[in-house]
């Protein structure tokens, strides 16, 4: 299965932003910088972190097929990953939650 932003390799780069689902436009951010990075391998999505978080929440959904995965990711080394192998070809949203309340997406399809 292949996704839509491939980098020459079976990695595919997830982009992610600190927009968050549901922004509260008055609320100030206080990252300027997103510490999360995510690819899809395989049937596997890995977030890593550049950042120092313990806990992060995890949701994927397949918006195509509703297909929901969520997962409590230990980040304690850095890098994680959730299995969506079952998940099926369509549009994908990706979001990080941290400890601290802090929002991550990312969109990402598979064919």
């Amino acid at each position: 299965m292949g996704a839509d932003n491939n980098n020459g390799s079976n990695r595919h780069d997830i982009p992610l932003s600190n927009e968050g689902k549901n922004e509260d436009t008055n609320k100030e951010k206080s990252l300027t910088q997103v510490p999360f990075y995510a690819y899809y391998q395989e049937g596997i999505v890995y977030i890593g972190t550049t950042g120092e978080f313990t806990v992060v929440d995890v949701t994927i959904e397949n918006t195509t097929t509703g297909t929901v995965y969520t997962e409590v990711l230990n980040m304690t080394d850095c890098t994680d990953s959730v299995d969506i192998s079952t998940g099926g070809a369509g549009s994908y949203t990706l979001e990080i939650e941290t400890e601290y309340g802090d929002e991550f997406v990312g969109l990402f399809t598979l064919y």
